[in-house]
């Protein structure tokens, strides 16, 4: 049988980190607002160049409505501009994807920190794996929290990693880790101890 992978968000998020647009969509955003940018001045020409055709009766207004969708043309046409420009400048070479791709999946074998991790991924990273998350397996969560169990690893790094797991967006995994996560999640919310029957539970869960 196929195994299913999905993301699941809850409400009350603890781990917080608004990116700013990527190249990917700075690109889309910059073609469309020159796009518009470029109709605007053919339409300010096209009413100039009517009134002059038809000898329109009032200059100053033909004139008004030339300067105004003109002038909101030409500040789209630049905007876009600007926009594509920048998309251009922030777009990461596959080089670049490759190893923020090995940071990620560092962090999810506990190998780097968070705060490691955060100084590393920008907003053009955050945009490609987004849409492109990594997978983590449930013999990687299982390993963790043998290291838990073993007492390599405290209960309170374990509860930052999941936490940031949980609400950062670039990873996906199956419903058995999904469960796994969710749970851990929740005891770290309410800010209970995480005793060795629940590490156990947790274990065989993800046997």
């Amino acid at each position: 049988m196929e195994e299913k992978y999905f993301k699941d968000v809850s409400e009350e998020e603890t781990y917080s980190k608004i990116y700013d647009e990527g190249p990917k969509n700075l690109w889309k955003q910059g073609r469309g607002t020159f796009i518009t940018g470029f109709i605007c001045v053919l339409i300010a020409v096209g009413i100039l160049a009517g009134h002059i055709y038809f000898d329109g009766d009032e200059p100053v207004a033909a004139i008004f409505l030339t300067v105004l969708v003109g002038g909101f043309g030409l500040a789209c046409i630049f905007n876009g501009i600007k926009k594509i420009k920048k998309a251009s400048d922030i777009e990461k070479s596959d080089s670049e994807i490759y190893k923020a791709y090995d940071k990620l999946n560092q962090f999810k074998t506990m190998k780097i920190t968070e705060e490691e991790l955060d100084s590393y991924i920008d907003d053009s990273f955050a945009e490609y794996f987004y849409e492109n998350p990594v997978t983590i397996d449930k013999s990687e969560v299982r390993s963790i929290l043998l290291n838990v169990k073993d007492k390599t690893l405290t209960d309170i790094n374990l509860f930052k990693w999941v936490d940031y797991i949980w609400f950062c967006e670039f990873y996906i995994f199956s419903e058995e880790v999904n469960s796994v996560l969710k749970e851990l999640e929740e005891i770290y919310q309410s800010q209970q101890d995480l005793d060795e029957k629940e590490i156990e539970y947790f274990i065989n869960k993800l046997q």
